[in-house]
C-alpha cells in the first residue's frame, strides 16, 4: 500500500560564470528527457576561490523537453540528425531554480515540490508529453488538387457537412511535428476520393424569420457550421451554413449571397408548437413579395439579412398552404381542453389527413352554437316541456400521434317538432365542455369509460333543474 520511492536522477554543473545559463549537448538532453525518472540538472556557481556561492536545480520538464524534441526535428529535417553531440540548446535559470539553503535537505524539498503526485503520475505526465509535444496543430499535411468548377463548389460543400466526398486529382501528405515537415512523403497518390466524415457544429445559434423588421419572428435553434477550407481559400469563397429543423442556408459573406434549402420530410413528426411555426414561416416565404428577415447572433454580433428567393420552385405550396390553418387549429383546441402541446407529435401528413376532421371539431368547441341543430327524440311522460335541455355527447378527433376528446353539453330551450315520435329540435343558447381524454394514436377508447362520465357529467346539471340527454355514441369527427 506505500507509495513508490521516489527516485531521481541529478546532473550536476559547476560554472564561475553569472549570466545565468548553460549550454547542453542535444545528445546529452535526449537521454535525460527519455529517462523514466525525474531528472534535474544540479549549476553550483562558484567564486573565483573555488568557495561555493550558490545553487540551482533545474528541472528537465515540459519547456526543455519539448525545446530538444523541436530541435531535434530540425536537425534531421536539415540532414544532421546524427550531429547531435556537436550541437547545443542553453538553458536558463534563475531565481525561481535557486535552491535557499546549499544543502541536501534543500534539494529534497525542491524535487519534491516538482513530483507532487507520486512517481506514477509523473511518469505518466512525461511521456504524455514526449509523445504529444509538437502535434498541437496536427501530425500531418495534406496537399490535394480538384480540377474544375464543379469538383470545388463540391469541396466547399463538403467541408460544411452537405456533400459527402469530392474527387481529387492528386493527393500527397506528409508527416509533420512542430510544424517541421518531413522532406519525404509519406502518402503520395495521384488521385482518390476526400471524405470529411464527421462534420461538428461550430456553435448552436437561435435564427429568427420575421415578414418586417419590427415583426415578433419566430426563433428556431440551430447549429452552424464553419468552413476549415475558409482560411486557405480566396476569401470571396469563404462560406458558412446554418442547419435548422426544415432548412439548410449556406452564406457567403463577401458575396452577401443566400441560398435556402428545405427539407422538411412529410412524415417527419415534430411537436404540434414547432410544426406549427415551420408552416408559418413557409407561408411567409410563400407570401411576402418583398423577401423574409432572417436574424441570428454570432459571436455576441447581430446578424440581419433580407432572403429573397423563390421557394414555390422548392415546395408544393399546394400542399402545404392550408395547414398552417389546420396547425393553428390543432394548438388551439389543446389549449382550450389543457392537452399539454409538447405531447403531441404530428407530421405535416398527420395533419393533411385528419385536416377535415380537426377543422369541424375546432368549429365545434369554438364556432357559433346557433349554427348547430340537434334533432333527438324523449320518451313520453320524462320531459315537461318546461325545463332547458342539456344535451350531451362525447366528440374525438386524431391530432398527431393522439385522439382527443371531449365531453360536449348542448345547452338551450328545444321545440317540440314531431308529436308522433316525440321530436324535439335544439338550437343551443350555448354550449359547455366536459372532461377531456387523450389517447394514444391507435388506442380504443372505452365506450363504457366515456359513458360514466357523461353520465357524471350529466348530474351536475340535474342539480341545476336541467334535462340531461346522454347520447350514447361517441363521434369521431
Amino acid at each position: 500500500m506505500q507509495p513508490t520511492p521516489l527516485e531521481c536522477k541529478i546532473q550536476v554543473k559547476a560554472t564561475k560564470n553569472r549570466y545565468k545559463k548553460i549550454a547542453i549537448k542535444i545528445s546529452n538532453l535526449n537521454r535525460l528527457i527519455r529517462t523514466q525518472m525525474p531528472v534535474f540538472i544540479c549549476i553550483i556557481e562558484y567564486d573565483e576561490k573555488d568557495q561555493e556561492q550558490s545553487a540551482y536545480l533545474v528541472h528537465i520538464w515540459k519547456d526543455i523537453i519539448g525545446r530538444t524534441l523541436k530541435r531535434m526535428r530540425e536537425l534531421d529535417v536539415n540532414g544532421t540528425g546524427n550531429e547531435l553531440n556537436k550541437k547545443t540548446i542553453t538553458i536558463g535559470y534563475g531565481n525561481n531554480e535557486k535552491l535557499k539553503v546549499i544543502n541536501g535537505e534543500s534539494i529534497r524539498k525542491a524535487i519534491e515540490i516538482c513530483v507532487p503526485n507520486g512517481i506514477e503520475k509523473y511518469l505518466e505526465k512525461k511521456n504524455e508529453f514526449l509523445s504529444n509535444l509538437g502535434f498541437e496543430n496536427g501530425a500531418k499535411q495534406f496537399t490535394f488538387t480538384v480540377s474544375g468548377k464543379e469538383n470545388f463548389e463540391a469541396l466547399l460543400d463538403m467541408a460544411l457537412g452537405i456533400n459527402k466526398k469530392v474527387i481529387l486529382d492528386k493527393f500527397v501528405a506528409y508527416d509533420k511535428r512542430f510544424g517541421i515537415l518531413s522532406n519525404t512523403p509519406s502518402f503520395d497518390e495521384g488521385d482518390g476520393e476526400l471524405y470529411f466524415p464527421d462534420i461538428k457544429p461550430y456553435a448552436m445559434v437561435k435564427v429568427k424569420f420575421k415578414e418586417q423588421k419590427l415583426s415578433p419572428g419566430v426563433s428556431f435553434e440551430s447549429k452552424l457550421y464553419t468552413s476549415p477550407l475558409n482560411r486557405v481559400v480566396p476569401k470571396e469563397f469563404a462560406r458558412l451554413r446554418i442547419e435548422g429543423v426544415f432548412f439548410n442556408i449556406v452564406w457567403t459573406p463577401f458575396k452577401n449571397e443566400f441560398k435556402i434549402n428545405f427539407s422538411l420530410g412529410f412524415e417527419k413528426r415534430l411537436t404540434l408548437k414547432e410544426l406549427r411555426e415551420i408552416l408559418y414561416v413557409l407561408n411567409i416565404f410563400k407570401n411576402s413579395p418583398n423577401g423574409v428577415i432572417m436574424e441570428f447572433v454570432m459571436e455576441n454580433h447581430p446578424f440581419r439579412f433580407n432572403i429573397n428567393q423563390d421557394v414555390n420552385k422548392m415546395i408544393d405550396f399546394s400542399y402545404l398552404s392550408s395547414l398552417y390553418n389546420i396547425s393553428d387549429m390543432s394548438l388551439n383546441i389543446c389549449q382550450k381542453l389543457r392537452v399539454p402541446e409538447n405531447d403531441i407529435s404530428v407530421s405535416i401528413n398527420d395533419l393533411y389527413r385528419h385536416s377535415e376532421s380537426i377543422k369541424k371539431y375546432f368549429q365545434i368547441i369554438f364556432g357559433n352554437e346557433k349554427i348547430i341543430k340537434l334533432i333527438f327524440s324523449i320518451d313520453k311522460g320524462d320531459y315537461n316541456g318546461e325545463s332547458k335541455i342539456v344535451y350531451l355527447k362525447f366528440f374525438k378527433t386524431n391530432i398527431g400521434n393522439k385522439v382527443v376528446g371531449c365531453v360536449i353539453g348542448f345547452i338551450g330551450m328545444p321545440t317540440f317538432i314531431n308529436e308522433s315520435e316525440y321530436q324535439y329540435e335544439l338550437i343551443p343558447e350555448r354550449l359547455t365542455i366536459g372532461p377531456t381524454l387523450v389517447a394514444e394514436e391507435g388506442e380504443i377508447i372505452d365506450n363504457d369509460e366515456v359513458n360514466g362520465i357523461i353520465e357524471k357529467f350529466s348530474e351536475q346539471f340535474c342539480k341545476k333543474d336541467y334535462f340531461p340527454i346522454v347520447s350514447n355514441k361517441s363521434i369521431l369527427i
